[in-house]
């Protein structure tokens, strides 16, 4: 019997790092998903509060049924914990009802023919308690030098994990006022629950992508030329435009990605 997977994405209705209104990441993303084959039992989507919420971002949420036949549920939430919030909240709705739990926000969109598949078997083969895109700690590496946890976010987990750490936290940890780090908070709630967090980049066959929302997107992991499993909404639109990306190279740990046209895209978030 194959594993049900619940796929978990926040997103934002408004403008993202005060630069400028952007509510297309959504839209965007679905349509990434019709086009790449999957094994999702169901897509859950994150709707906070936002005054500033257009009509047409609420019709096209209500409009919402299905992707390539996975059922698609939207789920109004409070504005508390920006992504990491979202995701806490879904997962409280479900919980043991699926086998497993893949986190995204909607500016990063799946790239890779049956990511879910890729994920859980990484997942399970790595014998961790989440799997994600990138690491960093204090060793400093790529130069970043941090309390362990998650950089890039979008991953795996399952409810077994989950579960346990629900049961320390009575939620998965997330910011309850003022935005500060909810990636290590979000983090720890494995790490202090005894599970570890894990990279897929470290064999070299995938890499990850950081959108800085400059004119750079970044590489990590240490073969720049590997697979991507998920990837920003200004690479993929590219891609699928033009067929390409200029990569610069780089012998730094990080490396940056200079796309043709130039644009600039808001960050996060809620």
């Amino acid at each position: 019997m194959k594993p049900s997977v619940l796929y978990v994405m926040a997103s934002w209705s408004g403008s993202r790092s005060d630069v400028r209104f952007d509510d297309t990441y959504v839209e965007s993303h679905i349509n990434q998903l019709k086009k790449i084959s999957n094994n999702l039992t169901q897509i859950s989507i994150g709707n906070p509060e936002n005054q500033s919420k257009r009509e047409e971002f609420k019709e096209y949420l209500q409009a919402l049924s299905n992707v390539s036949n996975v059922p698609v549920v939207v789920h109004d939430v409070p504005n508390i914990g920006r992504s990491y919030g979202q995701w806490s909240r879904i997962y409280e709705k479900y919980r043991q009802q699926f086998d497993y739990y893949i986190f995204v926000e909607d500016d990063y969109q799946p790239v890779l023919d049956n990511f879910d598949s890729v994920l859980i078997d990484m997942y399970e083969n790595k014998n961790c308690g989440f799997l994600c895109g990138l690491v960093l700690d204090k060793t400093g590496r790529y130069g970043i030098k941090s309390e362990r946890h998650a950089g890039i976010t979008n991953g795996i987990a399952s409810s077994t994990v989950l579960e346990k750490i629900r049961d320390k936290f009575c939620c998965l940890p997330h910011d309850m006022g003022e935005y500060s780090n909810g990636q290590i908070i979000f983090s720890n709630g494995f790490l202090e629950t005894g599970f570890s967090i894990a990279e897929y980049i470290d064999s070299g066959k995938y890499r990850s992508l950081y959108d800085d929302h400059t004119d750079e997107i970044r590489i990590y992991g240490p073969n720049k030329d590997a697979k991507d499993i998920f990837s920003p909404k200004r690479v993929v639109v590219i891609e699928n435009a033009f067929n390409y990306v200029h990569f610069k190279e780089s012998d730094r740990p990080v490396s940056p990605v200079r796309r043709t046209p130039k644009s600039r895209v808001v960050g996060r978030r809620n």
